[in-house]
């Protein structure tokens, strides 16, 4: 946490900054080799994926010079998919077997195999600012898992606050 002290805190930082320094730590603490950690935008709702093409690493059909994919709310006010289900639930969780889950729907064409699963809704206070998602650990997620990445989400949502009152 204390690594994550001057990326969220400083007078520059961005959103997307703040985002991939979250990552980087999220990554290591859970030994997660892709992930990505995303916004919700304040007016339509839609879930900003700001570094969702880290987590694909060029094996998804998601290209160009914006690194930011939307992923809108259905016009239910839900979200699809096991991310969508952390948002949905405002809980978080974690599958070692995401394809029985309830929610997996499958992944896109191009989207790497999800052997393991975990999302953490970012949240302040009752609302639901961020998610961040982690996947295919070497290892299988546990309890301390959620435990670890619940404070950096707690760090991610102070820094959106902060970003949204600047």
């Amino acid at each position: 946490l204390a690594e994550l002290h001057r990326p969220l805190t400083a007078l520059d930082a961005t959103i997307l900054g703040c985002a991939n320094a979250v990552l980087v730590q999220a990554r290591h603490l859970t030994d997660s080799p892709h992930g990505f950690v995303s916004e919700i935008d304040p007016v339509t709702g839609d879930m900003i994926g700001h570094t969702l093409t880290e987590m694909l690493q060029g094996q998804c059909a998601v290209e160009g010079e914006e690194r930011r994919v939307v992923f809108p709310r259905g016009r239910d006010g839900r979200y699809g998919g096991l991310w969508g289900h952390a948002l949905n639930t405002r809980e978080a969780f974690y599958s070692n077997a995401p394809q029985t889950h309830p929610a997996c729907g499958g992944v896109p064409e191009g989207h790497l195999p999800l052997e393991r699963f975990l999302a953490v809704p970012v949240l302040l206070d009752h609302e639901v600012v961020g998610l961040i998602a982690l996947s295919n650990s070497g290892r299988e997620y546990a309890g301390r898992d959620l435990q670890a990445i619940g404070r950096l989400a707690d760090f991610y949502a102070l820094a959106i606050q902060r970003k949204r009152v600047e």
